[in-house]
């Protein structure tokens, strides 16, 4: 939504369905993730119809988490025999979205056989 510059009339009627889509279906990620408060701000001021709790990964990954032992409280369920994929970017034009959906085409077969 952001990345599309407003308009007039004619461009908010056509920009409403994907709005609303983008919105949508963002709202079905199981998690969502932001860089910062200001952009945890950005995205609850941009996607207002979500109520989904937000986690910020800022600063930087903190790698001393990662010398202790992980307790099985901290552990993420994965479903059995399913394929999960975790996107951290969004996807626009200029980030190669046709080599990440070639990727995920790709480990999907793999993951079939």
């Amino acid at each position: 939504m952001l990345l599309s510059k407003r308009g007039g009339k004619l461009k908010s009627f056509y920009r409403a369905p994907l709005d609303a889509f983008e919105e949508y279906s963002t709202g079905r990620a199981d998690v969502v993730m932001v860089n910062s408060g200001f952009t945890k701000s950005v995205f609850e001021s941009t996607f207002t119809s979500l109520d989904c709790e937000l986690e910020i990964l800022y600063p930087a990954l903190k790698t001393k988490k990662f010398e202790k032992k992980i307790e099985s409280s901290d552990r993420i369920e994965l479903p059995e025999g399913k394929l999960v994929i975790c996107s951290i970017n969004r996807f626009e034009r200029k980030k190669g979205i046709s080599v990440a959906l070639k990727a995920i085409q790709l480990l999907k077969k793999q993951h079939e056989s």
